[in-house]
C-alpha cells in the first residue's frame, strides 16, 4: 500500500490535532517497519508532504521533537513579524496568506520526482486543498463540526473558512475518518456523508508518560516547585468558552461559601481547596476574567507545561475537572484516569463515548451540579477509590498503535471497493 500523508500540522500550534497526528505517524511508522521486514506480510509505503511542499520517505527525522519544534519557532516567528507591522500589515498578511495557500495545495504537479498516480491513499489530518487525481482514495479527518454547530459561538471568519471548505471538498474525499460516534452522526445530519464511508479512529494517550507515579519524594518536590501544598481541582487544555471555564469558576466560588452542615465536618477539605488551570491558549471573556481576578488567591494558572511535568500535575490532583460544553473526543480524561486521578466531566457530545463507566458525569450548564460533584469527590475516599479503579480499567482500552491500526483498515477497506 502506498500512502502520500499531509504533515504540514506537524509545525503547527500545540492543539489535539496535532497530538493525534503525531502519535498516529509514529504508530504508522512502526507498523511500515514491521510489516516490510515480514515477507508475509503487505509492504507499506508512507511518503509525507511537508512545509515545503516537497514529498519524501517517511523517517524518524520527521518525528523529532527538536526539529518540529524548530519548524515551529519559525512558522510562529513569521506570523509575528506580520502582526507586528501595523503599516504593512494588511498587505503582508494578504502575501503570506496566499504563499501558506500555494504551500497547502497538493496537486499532481507539485514534485517532478513523483509521480502522484503511484499513491493509493492520500491522508490528511486537517483541511487541505488538493487535487482529485492525487491519489486512488482519499482520506480526511474531522475532529468535530463545532465551527459549524456553534457557529454563534465560534470566530466568524473560522466558522465561514470551515464551511467553504467541507462545502468545496468533501465531496472529493472517498472516506472520513473521524475520533467518535458523535461526530460521525453530525456528518451525517449535516452533509448527508455516506455513512459507509465514515470510520472512527479514536484517539489515545501516552502511556510511557502518563501514568501513576508512587514516588513521593517525586510529587513533593514538584508540589514545592509550583507552590501547591494544598489540595486542588485540576483543568487542562484550553481558555476557551466551549470548554465552560466560567461554569467552572462560579462552581468552585460557591464551593468555597458553603455554610451547609455537611460542609462544616468537611471544612479543612473545603477552605484549603485550589483551582488549578494549565493552558497554553486563553479566549477568556470579560465576566470570566473578573470572577478569575476575585478567586486570584484560590486560582492558579500555568502556561507552557510540558507533557512530563502535565502528568505530575495530574498525579498531583484530588480531581480533574473537564466540564466541556462539547467535544469530538477529549484525551486530557484518558490522561487523567492513566495517572490514578479521579474525573468530573460533562454528559454530552462524544465525552460519554470516551469515558464510559469511569467518570463522575455532570450537567454542564448547571453550576449547581458541577459544584455537587466537586464536593462530593473531594469528601469521599470511597468514590474516589472506585472513580480511580474504573479509571485505570478505561485508560487500558486504548491506544496509538490501535488507532494506526483503525486508520490502516479503513484505508484498507476503501481499497477493496
Amino acid at each position: 500500500m502506498n500512502i502520500l500523508i499531509d504533515i504540514k500540522f506537524l509545525y503547527e500550534k500545540d492543539c489535539g490535532i496535532k497530538t493525534f497526528l503525531y502519535n498516529t505517524l509514529e504508530e504508522l511508522f512502526e507498523i511500515s517497519e514491521e510489516n516490510n521486514n515480514n515477507s508475509n506480510i503487505d509492504h507499506i509505503n508512507i511518503d509525507v508532504i511537508g512545509l515545503s511542499g516537497k514529498i519524501t520517505k517517511l523517517t524518524r527525522e520527521h518525528l523529532n521533537l527538536e526539529n518540529i519544534a524548530k519548524k515551529q519557532k519559525f512558522f510562529n516567528s513569521v506570523k509575528n513579524i506580520i502582526a507586528s507591522n501595523s503599516f504593512l500589515y494588511p498587505s503582508i498578511k494578504k502575501i503570506y496568506r496566499f504563499g501558506k495557500k500555494q504551500i497547502n495545495k497538493i496537486n499532481n504537479n507539485i514534485n517532478n520526482n513523483t509521480d502522484s498516480v503511484h499513491y493509493d491513499i492520500f491522508w490528511t489530518p486537517y483541511q487541505t486543498e488538493i487535487d482529485s487525481n492525487i491519489a486512488k482514495k482519499k482520506f480526511i479527518t474531522i475532529y468535530d463540526l463545532y465551527l459549524l454547530t456553534n457557529a454563534e459561538t465560534s470566530i466568524k471568519e473560522h466558522s465561514a473558512a470551515f464551511k467553504n471548505y467541507m462545502d468545496k471538498y468533501l465531496a472529493v474525499f472517498n472516506g472520513v475518518t473521524t475520533c467518535s460516534e458523535f461526530v460521525k452522526k453530525d456528518l451525517i445530519n449535516f452533509y448527508n456523508y455516506p455513512e459507509n464511508k465514515i470510520y472512527i479512529v479514536k484517539g489515545a494517550y501516552d502511556k510511557n508518560i502518563f501514568k501513576k507515579i508512587s514516588d513521593k519524594n517525586i510529587l513533593q518536590s514538584f508540589k514545592d516547585k509550583y507552590h501547591l501544598n494544598n489540595q486542588f481541582i485540576l483543568y487542562i487544555g484550553t481558555l476557551h468558552p466551549r470548554k465552560n471555564i466560567l461554569n467552572l469558576l462560579k462552581a468552585f466560588k460557591s464551593l468555597k461559601k458553603l455554610k451547609s452542615e455537611e460542609a462544616e465536618k468537611n471544612i479543612y477539605a473545603i477552605k484549603n481547596l485550589e483551582l488549578v488551570l494549565v493552558s497554553n491558549t486563553s479566549w477568556l471573556n470579560k465576566e470570566t476574567l473578573i470572577l478569575l481576578d476575585e478567586l486570584k488567591d484560590y486560582v492558579k494558572i500555568f502556561k507552557h507545561i510540558g507533557n512530563e511535568e502535565l502528568a505530575l500535575f495530574y498525579n498531583a490532583a484530588e480531581v480533574f475537572a473537564f466540564p466541556s460544553l462539547y467535544e469530538g473526543f477529549g484525551i486530557p480524561p484518558l490522561e487523567a484516569f492513566a495517572c490514578g486521578t479521579p474525573v468530573i466531566t460533562s454528559n454530552i457530545t462524544a465525552i460519554p463515548e470516551v469515558c464510559g463507566d469511569a467518570a463522575y458525569y455532570v450537567d454542564p450548564y448547571s453550576i449547581n451540579d458541577i459544584e455537587n460533584a466537586i464536593f462530593n469527590v473531594i469528601t469521599s475516599e470511597k468514590l474516589k477509590k472506585d472513580l480511580i479503579a474504573k479509571g485505570f480499567k478505561r485508560a487500558e482500552s486504548f491506544s496509538w498503535r490501535q488507532s494506526a491500526t483503525d486508520l490502516l483498515n479503513a484505508f484498507t477497506n476503501e481499497l477493496k471497493k
